[in-house]
């Protein structure tokens, strides 16, 4: 794994750590969270407009190339996990996460990276 941008070289699990985004990750980060939140805890549309609203305003701000981070963690070709580190202006910033795969904190979502953060 590298901490430059760009996808790190993908390991015999087929797992690739990408720093970038690309054109349709904002919807799959939305897409991600909603099967997890939803599954989870019963979370309905409501919670996933939310989301697509803050992707979305991050997007409009410049996240991640102008301030803050990503890392988006692909296997089998979907996105299986994020971690983002947006700026939220006025010297506050937020962390969220999710992670489908079940060995990351408890069930699969991140509601523990979320709490840590």
């Amino acid at each position: 794994m590298t901490d430059e941008a760009g996808p790190s070289p993908a390991p015999p699990g087929g797992v690739v750590v990408r720093r970038e985004l690309t054109g349709r990750d904002a919807d799959a980060i939305v897409a991600l969270r909603d099967r997890l939140y939803s599954t989870e805890y019963g979370l309905d549309a409501r919670f996933t407009a939310s989301v697509d609203w803050s992707v979305q305003a991050a997007l409009a701000r410049g996240w991640p190339q102008s301030s803050g981070a990503v890392w988006l963690v692909d296997h089998a070709g979907a996105l299986n996990g994020s971690l983002a580190l947006i700026d939220e202006g006025e010297g506050m910033g937020r962390c969220a996460g999710s992670c489908s795969h079940r060995r990351c904190v408890g069930g699969g979502s991140a509601a523990g990276w979320s709490r840590s953060c």
